[in-house]
């Protein structure tokens, strides 16, 4: 096979772009403008695309094919400059430019993840989305409808909610009384000073979100304006509006002053209590079930982090997510869109119903 390359994501500037290299020589060309070691079949690598004298292009993820080792898959940032730098830094390397291709090649599971692609915002969502372009999920389907374990597909379903949450992100409402603490945590999860922190109550007045990267799961925190009466008019506005930002969050971080003993505001579930101020004189000890922390200091930090990551993935914030250990088992199949994460568990009901035949059929569906 002749050594190629195409994009596999549409013409235009966008967040990430996509190039698919293949064919002989295929390696060698990489190894020579790619910074890194090239990952193993089926699994990922992040590193610097440097051109011929050396000089950096852009850092990428590199994915390889798990049945083709001559198959790679190199994502970007989106910029018409840097695609338009790779291709021909690929070019001179003495790779052709192939056609772009139709829906990647008709197959479902990996036309949902090229669709899905230009919307990662974090390398982790990149790396696991390449997976499942590279076949990670069919490959796994396609063994359980051939012989389908209950077990197996239980733990396939677990990848479900971090698959959901890497395309998704959800929203999380920080909530509390004026000089809580709210905004100085939110600086401190974001470990940089982004919202003004003051001594003085209603500092916070709008909603105020930025994007979090939680372990590489994309969060959308909002900071919001302190719960209390007697507000004056334009405080009493940021009230209300916090009121709506925190029913319509997945999540809300109810944040209290640790020194003043109030007990917690009332907030609606799911949600995680935040006993603020430890680093203060009068902190008390906080009620069971509620973190100690202190956003100046950043101590109990990165234990809410931790819970953060617990509460929005369930049994699947266990997951190894971190980078060279991505996604251990079933190599790196993830379960990413609601229409694959209802079949799975179609697949799983139909198993304990005793009717193995309707679950291999709901499995096959998966793949369209």
């Amino acid at each position: 096979m002749s050594l190629t390359f195409r994009l596999l994501t549409p013409p235009g500037p966008g967040a990430i772009a996509l190039f698919e290299v293949q064919g002989a020589g295929a390696q060698e060309l990489l190894a020579a403008s790619f910074a890194g070691r090239l990952p193993r079949p089926g699994r990922v690598s992040v590193g610097e695309l440097r051109d011929a004298q050396g000089q950096p292009v852009d850092e990428v993820v590199l994915a390889r094919d798990p049945s083709d080792e001559a198959r790679f898959t190199l994502s970007s940032h989106g910029g018409l400059g840097v695609v338009a730098a790779i291709r021909q830094l690929l070019g001179r390397a003495g790779a052709s430019e192939g056609a772009p291709p139709q829906a990647a090649e008709g197959r479902r599971c990996e036309a949902e993840a090229e669709a899905l692609l230009p919307q990662a915002r974090t390398d982790l969502a990149c790396q696991v989305l390449l997976l499942q372009l590279q076949g990670a999920l069919r490959a796994e389907v396609e063994r359980l409808a051939a012989d389908p374990q209950p077990q197996a597909l239980a733990r396939l379903l677990v990848t479900s909610q971090l698959g959901r949450r890497l395309t998704l992100p959800a929203r999380v409402a920080l909530w509390g009384a004026p000089n809580a603490g709210k905004s100085s945590l939110l600086n401190a999860l974001l470990g940089r000073e982004r919202v003004l922190v003051a001594a003085v109550p209603g500092t916070t007045r709008d909603a105020v979100e930025v994007e979090l990267s939680l372990d590489g799961i994309p969060v959308s925190l909002v900071d919001t304006a302190g719960q209390r009466e007697g507000a004056g008019a334009l405080e009493a506005e940021g009230i209300a509006l916090a009121r709506a930002e925190g029913a319509g969050a997945d999540l809300r971080l109810v944040v209290v002053d640790g020194t003043g003993a109030e007990g917690a505001p009332a907030a609606a579930e799911p949600k995680l209590v935040i006993w603020n101020k430890q680093d203060l004189p009068g902190w008390e000890d906080p009620p069971p079930g509620a973190l100690a922390l202190s956003a100046v200091t950043g101590a109990g930090v990165s234990e809410l982090r931790a819970a953060l990551r617990r509460a929005l993935l369930g049994p699947a914030g266990d997951l190894p997510l971190a980078r060279g250990e991505l996604l251990r088992g079933a190599a790196g199949a993830v379960v990413f869109t609601p229409r694959q994460a209802g079949l799975v568990a179609g697949a799983l009901g139909a198993l304990e119903r005793g009717d193995p035949s309707r679950a291999s059929h709901c499995l096959r569906a998966i793949l369209g």
